[in-house]
């Protein structure tokens, strides 16, 4: 057996003036790491000595406003299979920096570790808070950061990243930044970066929680409420510590008496239950606020919950009372509100005298024994209101997962317990849907609609079920109807979803678009919009001799790169070889001009409208688009017939193929791709089992890609095989009308 590679991990920095701090941090993980990567962008203390003598890599790098940019610069330098992401003002613990090699080891399946910070304020020497922050990655192909500030790590495909959750007895990092002393500089920079983002057309919504930091460390309440609620009425977000902003207002109305921020501070603790139904501290805090209103039995109930909640969390939200162990104090706050429920019923007691009449003690007894009924009623719903969160959730993983039938199952117990709504009916029409229950999803749909759920994407959804009903002009109706209730407020998934529609009904309904000016004005407005960016007008540019200018790849070290001749040909000479590439790939005659390859359509689906990506050693990107003829009956998108010349002594070797795209260097994209052009000349020729095993291997590399989901249900089509047509059909991200309708016809 041989010996097993060895784990390289990087530590990644980027600084201004830290030499103070990152000697700490630096010494902190040094025996851990083996190289260290610092970037500077314009120190002018001695950063940069103190940097390589502890032996660190040290580049610069201009600064421009923009965290993202010199942290990718930082990534592109780091040659180790995990990465450490620390700022100059965070250092591992001495109890526990001994564990990162150990703790990366342990979790080889994660693509990231999140790690407990703990705010400390050395000035005062005090802790803050804590919250779980991800400061380990594993290196891989496409990772990079988005956004000016709080930037977040992404992946180039759009695929999420699994994090496990790393406990603070064996990882531990200390964030000294925001300092009495320094923090008031900090957040003035960080202020000055969000208004930059927002005039440069980022919603101020989406980075409200940023916003309300800011304020609430330079001490301006009234916008740091603002923008706190901003951010709450959003509903729960799928990022790192998603509830600050509930924190934030729970400590500033938790300190006021007056009536408007008792009022806010319960309203707010309702929330935090709904929203984030498995922390233990907003029960705790839902318990104090129904304590302050008299509502003792359901404070009993919230603090029980609380309790119970905090015996095993392991939610990936931070709980100040499970790290500050504040059982103790939560079993005391229970006692109180016990006793003062006791006094209650006591005091309605002694309201009735012994002389009074038996009938009014009566009367007086059947009261108090209403009060008690009616809470306890109230208790129930409040236990009911749960259940019915979790159950969405529930619902709402499953989707996601694709797991309709699951789904439908939650629905079902759902509604058996008659906790029904809008929202939830719209997940149901869009289960029906994705199974090809097209009738019992306009049903639902309906219903949807009936109990008030009026959103953008259930009218889209109405409008698809009425395209595959071929009922074309009551779906171009509700497009009118979403057009003149207006666009400019819609949130981004919305606009989403009523943009893949409208693309959906830009070819092909042409007659329909021009009765409709709304529709048409609309898709005019958007082609008017790509059309600067559009890849045929790059193209046309480029064998023109224009040059194109592209940024350079921030993750290449270009020292290490190797020119090629080709690097010192002429545009339109570069133009003609990545073509010419192009035509080799799709078997075309050798003595095709430049002119007749443009004018080839790419065999099944090649309607992938990202860019062609050239192998890095030609050290240029040509853009190709090419047309996409009309789908008609149950046809898939191909090229012209003459295009796509492949006798049977030309037969497509699928294992050959495969082998030979795999060891192409270019991205996993230009991969799938190209596995997707080869399949469409199998298809052409009426081989469905090797199109069938191609487009196969490509959904192993990406079972999400929309290209390859369509091809393969049409070639299972076109082999008699519905069942796994509509199957396949049914994962698209977006709804092809001519898909659905071939399904139907067959």
């Amino acid at each position: 057996m041989g010996k097993a590679r060895a784990l390289k991990i990087s530590a990644c920095y980027i600084v201004k003036n830290e030499a103070e701090n990152l000697a700490k941090s630096i010494k902190s993980l040094k025996n851990q790491v083996n190289e260290i990567v610092v970037v500077d962008t314009g120190s002018t203390d001695n950063t940069m000595a103190v940097a390589r003598k502890l032996g660190a890599k040290v580049y610069c790098f201009l600064w421009q406003d923009d965290f993202s940019k010199a942290r990718n610069f930082a990534l592109s330098k780091a040659k180790g299979d995990w990465l450490v992401l620390l700022d100059a003002d965070e250092y591992f613990t001495a109890k526990t920096a001994g564990n990162i090699r150990q703790v990366i080891r342990q979790a080889q399946q994660a693509d990231g570790l999140l790690i407990q910070m703990v705010n400390y304020d050395v000035d005062k020497a005090e802790i803050q808070d804590y919250f779980y922050q991800l400061r380990i990655v594993c290196n891989q192909q496409g990772l990079h950061y988005e956004g000016k500030i709080h930037e977040e790590l992404k992946l180039s495909d759009g695929k999420s990243m699994k994090f496990f959750r790393i406990p603070p007895e064996m990882l531990e990092i200390y964030h000294t930044g925001y300092a009495s002393s320094v923090s008031r500089q900090k957040l003035e920079r960080n202020l000055k970066l969000l208004q930059q983002a927002v005039d440069n057309g980022q919603s101020e919504a989406d980075l409200a929680r940023y916003f309300c930091d800011c304020y609430l460390g330079l001490g301006d309440m009234e916008k740091c409420t603002y923008y706190g609620w901003l951010d709450v009425k959003k509903g729960r977000q799928s990022v790192n510590f998603g509830s600050r902003c509930h924190r934030v207002l729970m400590a500033y109305y938790g300190g006021r008496n007056d009536d408007e921020s008792i009022c806010k501070r319960r309203q707010l603790a309702e929330i935090s239950t709904e929203q984030y139904p498995e922390v233990p501290d907003f029960w705790a805090e839902y318990s104090e606020c129904l304590y302050q209103t008299g509502e003792y039995a359901q404070a009993i109930a919230a603090m029980e919950k609380a309790l119970e909640l905090m015996q095993d969390y392991h939610g990936m939200e931070p709980s100040m009372l499970v790290e500050g162990h504040m059982a103790p104090q939560l079993e005391e706050r229970l006692q109180v509100f016990h006793q003062a429920q006791a006094n209650l019923i006591n005091q309605e007691k002694s309201t009735i005298k012994p002389t009074e009449d038996k009938c009014n003690g009566g009367i007086r007894m059947a009261r108090l024994k209403n009060k008690i009924n009616k809470n306890r009623m109230k208790k129930r719903n409040n236990q009911a209101k749960q259940v019915l969160t979790s159950l969405k959730h529930d619902m709402q993983q499953f989707m996601e997962a694709e797991d309709y039938t699951a789904a439908m199952d939650v629905m079902a117990e759902m509604a058996a317990n008659k906790q029904m709504d809008g929202e939830i009916m719209y997940w149901g029409a869009q289960c029906y849907f994705f199974t090809g229950d097209f009738e019992r999803a306009e049903k639902w749909v309906n219903n949807a609609l009936n109990n008030g759920y009026n959103s953008v994407g259930v009218k889209m959804l109405l409008a698809t079920l009425c395209m595959t009903e071929e009922r074309n002009e009551d779906a171009f109706k509700l497009c009118e109807v979403v057009l003149t209730e207006g666009i400019e407020g819609m949130s981004k998934q919305d606009q989403e979803i009523f943009d893949n529609f409208m693309n959906n009904i830009s070819y092909g309904y042409d007659e329909l678009v021009s009765e409709h000016p709304k529709i048409s004005a609309y898709l005019q407005k958007k082609q008017a919009d790509m059309e600067a960016n559009s890849p045929v007008n790059k193209l046309k540019q480029i064998l023109k001799g224009k040059k194109i200018e592209e940024a350079k790849p921030q993750q290449v070290d270009v020292q290490e790169e190797v020119k090629t001749e080709t690097e010192e040909a002429s545009s339109e000479d570069k133009a003609q070889a990545a073509l010419t590439r192009l035509r080799q790939l799709l078997s075309k005659n050798k003595e095709q001009t430049v002119e007749e390859v443009n004018e080839v359509q790419e065999p099944a689906e090649a309607i992938i409208t990202r860019e062609v990506v050239v192998p890095e050693s030609v050290k240029e990107k040509e853009e190709i688009t090419p047309d996409v003829q009309q789908v008609e009956e149950n046809q898939p998108i191909v090229g012209e017939s003459d295009n796509v010349q492949q006798n049977d002594a030309e037969k497509v070797d699928v294992s050959d193929t495969l082998a030979k795209i795999a060891a192409k260097e270019i991205s996993l994209v230009e991969k799938v791709r190209l596995i997707n052009v080869f399949a469409g000349a199998c298809y052409q020729q009426g081989d469905y089992q090797s199109a069938f095993d191609l487009l196969s291997a490509a959904l192993e590399l990406d079972s999400k890609e929309a290209a390859t989901l369509k091809n393969i249900a049409y070639t299972c089509l076109s082999a008699g095989e519905q069942e796994q047509a509509m199957s396949f059909a049914a994962k698209l991200p977006v709804v092809d009308f001519a898909l659905l309708y071939a399904l139907k016809q067959n």
